[in-house]
């Protein structure tokens, strides 16, 4: 499941997610975090909105944010359920990292759309209002069975959704039994890559853009790797 992800084409992002009202574009990030501050799409009376948002939502009884949420059952979680109903978002993002495990290494991957372009990532996100009635926004984004391309890699993937998905997605519960179940199905693997970069990564300091670039790694068992690494 999605630990770190990578903005970089944000000036696409008005067009790319049909932003009606005037915001402030992003500078490029390739390293995002948890706890840092996102940016989110969401909708108010069919408008879409740029917000930020703190990625993580906090629980009294959970010792840190939660940044990811398992959609086969969230809608049995009272954290997540009610969110689940009203408050959806989708998180703009061209690509995120993941870790495998080899021997005693973790080598870092970076995972992107074969297109390299921006997708979103479906989210949910709650809200609390402070004395000077300023709205604070935190998310987290969903996660699915992993498709066969990532399997090796790791047994979660992030809920990937297509330009039609995030339309429905952002129009809240009157469509929620139609389009749930769609949520169980893994983004295709034949329209992504994955492919391993640099362990600076590993460090939430380091941020440019040198991190997404594609590492040659003299070996691995990755089983995609003559054509990924080509």
């Amino acid at each position: 499941m999605c630990g770190r992800f990578a903005l970089r084409y944000t000036d696409f992002i008005p067009e790319r997610f049909h932003i009606s009202e005037p915001f402030t574009v992003p500078i490029p990030r390739y390293n995002i975090a948890p706890t840092q501050e996102i940016l989110a799409i969401i909708s108010q009376n069919n408008i879409r909105k740029a917000v930020t948002m703190t990625w993580g939502i906090t629980a009294a009884w959970q010792k840190h944010p939660i940044i990811n949420a398992r959609s086969e059952n969230m809608e049995q979680k009272p954290i997540f359920a009610q969110a689940l109903r009203a408050n959806r978002c989708v998180v703009p993002c061209d690509g995120y990292y993941e870790w495998k495990r080899e021997g005693k290494q973790r080598i870092p991957y970076f995972i992107r759309l074969r297109s390299d372009t921006l997708f979103g990532v479906a989210g949910i996100f709650s809200t609390e209002t402070n004395k000077t009635g300023q709205i604070r926004y935190q998310c987290a984004l969903l996660t699915t069975a992993a498709n066969a391309l990532l399997e090796p890699i790791h047994s979660r993937m992030d809920v990937i959704l297509t330009p039609q998905q995030e339309d429905i997605w952002l129009l809240g519960s009157s469509v929620e039994n139609i389009f749930y179940g769609n949520l169980q199905q893994p983004y295709p693997s034949e329209e992504m890559e994955i492919y391993p970069v640099s362990d600076r990564v590993n460090s939430v300091r380091n941020d440019d853009p040198e991190l997404p670039i594609k590492l040659i790694l003299p070996h691995t068992d990755y089983p995609e790797q003559q054509t990924l690494f080509s």
